[in-house]
């Protein structure tokens, strides 16, 4: 990976390092350091790296250079072994900013998808804490470990949660928290998925599918050869080929936008 100081990613120094700029910012989220995961390497995203540095006993010098990704790649403590743009999988996902309700057993649920009826209170405190007010938190407690129809009904009782926004780059930044539960099932089933060389835009598409299809559905089975045989383009074959016959255009799409990330990532 390229070094990166402060400046790069933006138009006016390094627009083409953008994408290596988010990596990095990413890493720093898993790592517990909350940034903008914006590919801008601003003065924010220089605090929050002084800070890992100085936590792993390495100079802080505000520069990412080869001792700083090795420790970004080793001192996640979420989503281990990924590498993939969890940014993307949240695009895809799509983004509410506010409470709501998903369905089912679910508990009240706060954008990016922070499951309130499961989730522990210490993981809520961490995430939200900095962001809402005491009123906005002691709120949140209230329908904390409700689930199905009662939390549907606790939610629609409380003007103080339903008041809750969580801005998208907020959103961003917590994202991989909630995703984390999606990529250790996916790379638990897919044991190879985690490993230092798979294709990281292919961890991205793993990623993706388990949100929208499940991390256990048997239709993904027919990636296992590909992916342990670490041949990336046939896995863009066949996600391509998935579900083309489903009756909404979305999924459709979806399979299709998941291929051609892989092979736009080629050469």
């Amino acid at each position: 990976m390229k070094t990166l100081k402060q400046g790069d990613g933006f138009s006016r120094q390094s627009p083409e390092l953008r994408p290596e700029v988010k990596v990095f910012q990413q890493g720093l989220v898993k790592a517990g350091y909350p940034v903008d995961t914006d590919g801008l390497f601003g003065r924010g995203t220089e605090a929050e790296l002084k800070r890992f540095q100085a936590d792993k006993g390495l100079a802080a010098t505000g520069i990412v250079d080869s001792d700083t990704w090795k420790a970004l790649e080793t001192g996640g403590e979420i989503l281990r072994g990924f590498r993939g743009d969890a940014a993307w999988v949240h695009a895809r996902e799509g983004y509410a900013g506010k409470a709501y309700w998903p369905g089912g057993e679910s508990g009240v649920t706060l954008d990016p998808g922070i499951d309130l009826g499961y989730a522990a209170s210490s993981l809520v405190e961490k995430l939200y804490g900095p962001l809402f007010s005491r009123e906005q938190l002691s709120a949140i407690e209230s329908v904390a470990g409700i689930k199905g129809e009662a939390a549907k009904a606790a939610l629609s009782a409380n003007p103080v949660v339903q008041s809750i926004r969580v801005s998208r780059e907020q959103s961003d930044t917590i994202f991989p928290y909630a995703a984390d539960p999606y990529w250790e099932k996916i790379s638990g089933r897919f044991k190879t998925l985690a490993d230092d060389d798979t294709f990281p835009p292919v961890q991205t598409v793993m990623l993706s599918l388990a949100y929208n299809r499940g991390p256990y559905n048997k239709g993904l089975e027919v990636l296992r050869q590909p992916i342990e045989e670490k041949n990336w383009a046939e896995v863009a074959n066949v996600v391509g080929a998935m579900q083309q016959d489903h009756p909404l255009e979305g999924i459709r799409k979806r399979r299709r936008m998941e291929a051609e990330l892989i092979r736009s990532h080629l050469g």
